[in-house]
């Protein structure tokens, strides 16, 4: 007797394409299940969720929800938990276990996840905009505190589970949909656990046969998703060298963006590939060519200097006065003198001028952390300019110092450790964090041999 057919599975259709698959997030859950435990099936034409079904899908699903499920002794499974258990059960017995290291606490913090990140995306009412905010950054701290716990590489253990399998979908969409529609960009918060995790799905087979773009997760959402967005202005800031989707370790950029944040202005992030020539599009807004640039949300002249883009905060948000400040003239001057000294040493290749050079930055260092000691910031009790000018100085030299020069800096000054561990706690900060990775990324191609 010929082999029974394979179970065929129904899926969203893409809004961009409707013979593609859509970004259903309990779709994705299925697919990945079927995926992981190896289990074949045929993919039925994609279902379009934005028409009436068809009587010839009505006639599989009457409720006419995705996904479905036709299996070979003709029964239909519509639930993709349901899916799911018979993924675990007709797969590969070699396969990961789906059911294995679920635990109510995990199974809450996925389902809150899910909540808090659906709910933020829908919400159109201002009043309630920082709470949902403040739920989606809580739901997602939460899952990064499970995921860099010992030996949780998914939340399955060494291997995913069916939680996983709904987790997945759901940081995906809010990837894409809250930068889109709330200007959060998740790639940017300060979240390593989930990161890491990101990384790893992405390199399994079951992620990449199931994988459908961003702009279908935007065009999905773009009708269900809460308008409170005014018109911003935009920044052009550089990308990342290990994702140029994501912000990268700029100093003078990061300046301009923590001003920008301190006095509570939104903006729309554009990331520049400065590993690559400019595009004509870019130079048309900046033609040095540089970073950061700013393009007012009235669509004015661009700003293309870093101190520009402070000055506008300055004068346009409300926040901590960038002005203000209890620095005298000396720190200013030693801040003036931190990045020439510390790109200087980076960079230097003759051994001659080795102890020279490192005497200048260790000069600067301990000035600057000399006057830090017993106070939060450079500003006194609140950054101002001049903190927005040091601080990504300073995050320079205690990640590329130590990887390049075995200086760790963050051991020798306190004060401007306990400086950095200030800054972390604001929200500033957050909203404009890239990892220490980009940072030596970066040098590694301009650090000089001895």
């Amino acid at each position: 007797a010929a082999p029974p057919p394979p179970p065929l599975v129904y899926v969203k259709a893409s809004p961009l394409d409707h013979a593609a698959l859509g970004d259903c997030p309990f779709t994705h859950k299925a697919l990945l299940a079927l995926q992981l435990k190896r289990v074949e099936y045929d993919t039925a034409p994609p279902v379009d969720l934005s028409v009436p079904r068809s009587a010839a899908y009505l006639a599989v699903n009457p409720k006419g929800s995705v996904p479905a499920l036709a299996l070979p002794d003709g029964s239909v499974l519509t639930e993709s938990e349901d899916i799911i258990d018979y993924a675990n059960k007709a797969g590969d017995a070699g396969a990961p276990d789906l059911d294995s290291g679920v635990d109510e606490e995990t199974k809450g913090a996925v389902a809150r996840a899910m909540a808090a990140v659906f709910g933020w995306i829908k919400n159109g009412d201002d009043g309630k905009e920082a709470a949902c905010k403040a739920e989606c950054c809580s739901a997602l701290d939460a899952l990064n505190g499970i995921l860099e716990s010992p030996g949780n590489e998914f939340l399955g253990g060494d291997s995913p589970n069916r939680l996983d399998c709904k987790l997945v979908p759901v940081l995906r969409i809010a990837a894409a949909a809250l930068k889109e529609f709330k200007g959060f960009d998740l790639a940017q918060y300060p979240a390593p656990g989930l990161r890491a995790y990101k990384r790893r799905w992405s390199d399994l087979p079951a992620y990449k046969n199931t994988y459908y773009p961003d702009e279908a997760i935007v065009a999905g959402w773009r009708s269900k998703a809460g308008s409170l967005k005014p018109a911003r202005p935009t920044v052009y800031a550089k990308a990342s060298p290990l994702d140029r989707a994501a912000l990268g370790d700029c100093p003078f950029t990061h300046k301009a963006l923590l001003a920008l944040r301190l006095r509570g202005i939104g903006y729309d992030a554009s990331y520049v590939d400065l590993a690559v020539p400019r595009t004509l599009e870019y130079l048309a807004i900046n033609p040095k060519g540089t970073v950061p640039a700013l393009v007012p949300a009235d669509g004015g002249k661009a700003l293309t200097e870093s101190e520009e883009i402070v000055d506008f905060a300055s004068g346009t948000g409300a926040g901590p006065d960038l002005e203000a400040c209890a620095a005298d003239e000396d720190v200013r001057g030693l801040v003036g003198r931190l990045q020439p000294a510390l790109y200087t040493w980076l960079k230097n290749g003759d051994m001659e001028r080795e102890g020279e050079l490192k005497a200048e930055a260790m000069e600067v260092l301990e000035g600057i952390d000399g006057f830090l000691e017993g106070r939060k910031f450079l500003g006194g009790e609140q950054p101002n300019r001049l903190d927005c000018k040091a601080a990504p100085l300073l995050k320079m030299a205690r990640v590329a110092l130590k990887e390049f020069k075995r200086v760790d800096v963050a051991g020798m000054f306190k004060g401007i450790a306990e400086n950095e561990r200030w800054w972390g706690e604001m929200e500033a900060w957050k909203d404009t964090f890239y990892p220490d990775e980009a940072i030596v990324a970066t040098w590694k191609g301009k650090v000089a041999k001895l």
